[in-house]
């Protein structure tokens, strides 16, 4: 199997709610306008795990993807597996199987630190409401493979986007922009057009910061680009870049800063290949970084 071009780790963070009162009504409003987000800061410590959402239509559940410990791996786990230590919970015996894990594998490998009061949020950033745990799987397919804990299905989680464990309060609400202002990325886009057999360029607002994403790919030589621009008063930079050979699938800026700046939610993969993952990038004073780039979970 490929290995997964990006791991998501469950991530330490510090959380910090910037007003009191943080249940009433009136936050939406505020929330809106960037005045009312949650921030995170040195001072105060809590875990938060982020993933994607993925539903199984199969048994009408949800997953969301977790990591190992540090000191264990898939090679671990495809030991367990192969001497019976997982059952089959489901699979159509062509490319598609689920194995659910005992409490014994999920003690001595997953790290479920940051999967207390877990909430599902829809592409709005809206909270969908606190999900019901019930058990944990590793779900694999030909070309990609997940660890995930597997949700209990819910009509009000048909539109889950992503999740949030470790929650300690309510997150406000930050609805996104999804109007267009291509006069920010006019010369990116030129340059991707330029050099790139397929173009792709998506955008949108979240409170005062504007993301531009303009990605594309060259068939003929199989290579790619893929930027993120962010514009905070008039200013426009850019925040992440890649010339390899990974693209972004989906994306999602939170509701939570750091150092400022909106936390971003990036599934990636390699082109060409069903091979993706999940991971979170946050700034660090100069620009957004992977989480394990920017420090590792703390015991």
């Amino acid at each position: 199997m490929i290995r997964k071009l990006v791991f998501l780790a469950s991530i330490s963070l510090f959380i910090f709610s910037c007003s009191e009162g943080s249940n009433s009504s009136s936050d939406h409003n505020s929330s809106e306008n960037g005045e009312n987000q949650i921030f995170l800061q040195e001072d105060e410590y809590t875990g938060l795990h982020i993933a994607f959402v993925e539903h199984l239509p199969e048994t009408d559940e949800y997953a969301m993807e977790i990591s190992f410990k540090e000191n264990k791996s898939l090679d671990d786990l495809y030991k367990a597996i192969a001497i019976g230590k997982a059952k089959v919970s489901y699979t159509n015996d062509v490319e598609y199987t689920r194995y659910e894990l005992p409490d014994m594998l999920v003690n001595q490998m997953l790290d479920t630190r940051f999967l207390t009061n877990v909430h599902f949020f829809d592409s709005n950033n809206r909270d969908l409401g606190k999900v019901e745990i019930l058990r944990y799987e590793y779900i694999e397919r030909p070309l990609n493979e997940t660890i995930a804990v597997i949700v209990k299905g819910d009509k009000k989680l048909k539109n889950a986007f992503y999740g949030i464990g470790g929650l300690e309060e309510r997150i406000p609400e930050m609805k996104l922009d999804r109007s267009r202002r291509k006069d920010l990325i006019a010369t990116a886009v030129a340059d991707a057009k330029a050099k790139m057999t397929e173009m792709t360029s998506e955008q949108c607002g979240i409170g005062d910061h504007y993301f531009s994403l303009v990605q594309g790919w060259n068939d003929a030589n199989f290579e790619t680009t893929c930027r993120i621009y962010h514009t905070f008063k008039d200013e426009t930079e850019s925040v992440v870049n890649w010339e390899e050979s990974e693209i972004i699938m989906k994306w999602q800026p939170l509701s939570v800063l750091y150092k400022g700046k909106p936390i971003l939610l990036i599934s990636m993969g390699i082109m060409w290949s069903d091979a993706f993952g999940d991971n979170v990038f946050v700034f660090d004073g100069k620009k957004y970084v992977p989480v394990e780039s920017w420090g590792k979970v703390e015991n």
